[in-house]
């Protein structure tokens, strides 16, 4: 994920370094806090762990919070605490947490753009691959940040595979119309309903949360296993 000059692994990728790396977490530490906002009554969850690896160690933490937009909102409006499962907020901080020891340790966060070239270019490979899937043409001036933001989602979700982008986008964006007829989003590019693709960017980044949080609690139930 780039940030302005600074390159960063994401939590999804992080979690899928646990099966290549021989990380531990012990020590965990869990807690909750609460407040009172102009919007409501609202809690996050915070985890901290202490990560190793080859004789390295670190303390992370993680946190998530109902006035995290992911799932906090929905349709625009922020949702009351009974309309959010807790064990979701739970979740998303603890995976935080395992990713923040990850890419600590790893060194794979806040690298310079111009250290990611440097690298792909001794693989001779282009880092700029890294920022969007760029499976269709150069996006409408009038919705471009947020295909963008699909565009950078499904590569990390699927990588290059050009079909597979195809059928998530017209999966998440399908709807029954008045018709009766299933609509779909058949071509990124040409689409200009702002509102579909926000939409349909709302179920994409549900499914690879839904995709990261079964293959992150997998690996972290060997890892507890073998303990």
């Amino acid at each position: 994920m780039i940030f302005d000059d600074k390159v960063s692994l994401s939590s999804a990728g992080a979690g899928r370094l646990l099966k290549a790396f021989p990380f531990k977490f012990d020590k965990w530490h869990q807690h909750k806090e609460e407040w009172q906002d102009d919007i409501g009554p609202a809690y996050r969850w915070i985890y901290q762990a202490e990560c190793s690896l080859w004789g390295s160690k670190v303390l992370v933490s993680g946190k998530f919070s109902t006035r995290d937009k992911f799932l906090g909102k929905a349709h625009g409006e922020w949702r009351s605490l009974s309309e959010i499962n807790e064990n979701d907020i739970r979740s998303a901080a603890q995976h935080i947490c395992v990713g923040a020891g990850i890419k600590e340790l790893l060194g794979l966060r806040g690298v310079p753009k111009s250290e990611l070239n440097r690298i792909f270019g001794e693989l001779k490979r282009e880092g700029k691959q890294t920022k969007t899937a760029g499976y269709e043409s150069k996006p409408s001036a009038d919705v471009s940040d947020i295909k963008q933001k699909i565009h950078s989602l499904l590569q990390e979700m699927v990588g290059d595979d050009l079909a597979a982008m195809k059928t998530l986008v017209a999966e998440c964006s399908s709807f029954e119309g008045k018709d009766g007829n299933t609509k779909a989003i058949t071509s990124l590019a040409n689409c200009k309903n702002e509102k579909w693709l926000k939409t349909t960017y709302g179920k994409l980044q549900q499914r690879h949360r839904l995709a990261f949080d079964d293959e992150t609690n997998a690996v972290i139930q060997e890892i507890n296993d073998s303990e």
